[in-house]
């Protein structure tokens, strides 16, 4: 589930997906906590469930005030990672082996070292951003490189 300005690099994201299985209840969210900052990080990159995650939102959670609440006052990303949990939904890494987001929330803060080498989403805002995003990924073969 992503925002219409999602730009989403489609093989990175099978690359994270090919060890789980659709009935395994996982998700995965744009969003991070980081217990030390204390606070989340991350943001419009979307979230990211199993088919067995969303069979148990949809059986066991919605319209359940006990488990999902209808209130997100203004952090959904929270209720949602709460639905998930009392439903038994488990959630997975959403970063890489070295703790670079895989789901980054601004392209204009993309420096190196910022984002994992295999990054799934980007926030794209405007129209150009999604050509560049083209362009960079599938269109630039530096020479030497295969």
């Amino acid at each position: 589930m992503v925002t219409d300005e999602t730009y989403v690099i489609m093989e990175n994201l099978q690359h994270l997906l090919i060890d789980y299985s659709p009935e395994l209840p996982i998700y995965f969210d744009s969003f991070t906590y980081t217990q030390k900052e204390n606070h989340t990080r991350g943001g419009s990159g979307g979230n990211l469930f199993s088919r067995e995650a969303l069979h148990r939102f949809v059986t066991l959670g919605h319209g359940n005030s006990t488990i999902c609440s209808s209130h997100n006052y203004g952090l959904k990303h929270v209720e949602i990672a709460r639905c998930f949990r009392n439903v038994g939904v488990a959630l997975g890494s959403s970063s890489d082996a070295h703790g670079l987001p895989l789901f980054v929330n601004k392209l204009v803060n993309i420096t190196l070292g910022c984002c994992s080498k295999s990054a799934i989403t980007f926030n794209c805002v405007t129209i150009k951003c999604f050509y560049v995003m083209e362009y960079m990924v599938y269109k630039i073969r530096p020479f030497g490189l295969s």
